[in-house]
């Protein structure tokens, strides 16, 4: 009896350290949140992104409402918001494999290069923030 609890015990741990919830629970603040730097680098077209520290100790930890916050766009005038301005988060589902989020349909009119940039940006944040492995990205449009 004492090997079942003890098992179970180890898989409640590591459940418990292997999960994304652990991470979006304990959000540390401040956050990092990575745009576009205006500039580009000296012999490419590609973007350069470039973090920008924020406290978010407004939100208590809801991965949503920081998302919200971030797709407001940088504080910085060297910096710019890859995403359109009616952008905002539908849901955040947080799994073993990682994020999924699913962002508002003026996201699914980027394309090209601006798809990539805002893609590149938003996950970089979010992994930074939630220390998870993976993020998917979607429009509800879609």
């Amino acid at each position: 009896m004492k090997r079942i609890i003890y098992f179970l015990m180890i898989l409640m741990m590591a459940f418990y350290l292997f999960s994304c919830k652990k991470a979006q629970d304990d959000i540390e603040v401040p956050v990092s949140f990575y745009y576009c730097t205006l500039s580009t680098q000296k012999d490419s077209k590609l973007p350069v992104f470039e973090a920008e520290i924020r406290e978010a100790v407004t939100y208590n930890g809801d991965l949503s409402a920081i998302l919200n916050y971030y797709l407001t766009g940088p504080n910085s005038n060297e910096l710019s918001n890859p995403f359109p301005a009616a952008t905002q988060v539908v849901s955040v589902i947080c799994d073993d494999t990682g994020i999924t989020l699913t962002l508002t349909s003026s996201f699914g009119e980027l394309t090209g290069l601006d798809l990539y940039v805002a893609c590149a940006a938003i996950s970089m944040t979010v992994i930074e923030i939630t220390q998870c492995e993976s993020v998917i990205i979607s429009a509800d449009n879609i």
